[in-house]
């Protein structure tokens, strides 16, 4: 049910986005009509099922980057949590180097986490 209902509001997005470009944006050339009412609801559901069957082909595709982003989030957090070790005199991470940088890494990694399942 969950998802024939996000494609509903995919299929109506899709309407109101190819009724505003035709209505209102056109220039050298670049100028399209859909003909008519019954033509639009077939071209945005067309462009609806493509949105609907090409989203996990990107996700797939995109994978290595969410990877890339969360190597990078607990190497920023390593140097972020040894740069606050260092420089702010009442902050203690166990006072090895070792320590800091676990500490750093498990941050980054929890940060990147929350912000993934934030944006799910």
């Amino acid at each position: 049910m969950r998802y024939i209902k996000k494609f509903f509001i995919l299929w109506l997005v899709n309407i109101l986005l190819i009724y505003i470009t035709s209505a209102y944006i056109s220039f050298d050339g670049f100028n399209f009509d859909y003909g008519s009412w019954k033509n639009l609801l077939i071209v945005s559901f067309g462009f609806s099922i493509i949105a609907i069957l090409i989203k996990p082909i990107m996700k797939l595709l995109a994978l290595p980057f969410i990877v890339f982003g969360a190597i990078f989030s607990i190497l920023f957090g390593m140097a972020g949590m040894y740069a606050v070790a260092l420089f702010v005199n009442n902050f203690n991470t166990g006072g090895d180097l070792k320590t800091t940088l676990i500490a750093g890494a498990a941050f980054g990694a929890i940060n990147f986490l929350v912000c993934f399942l934030k944006n799910k």
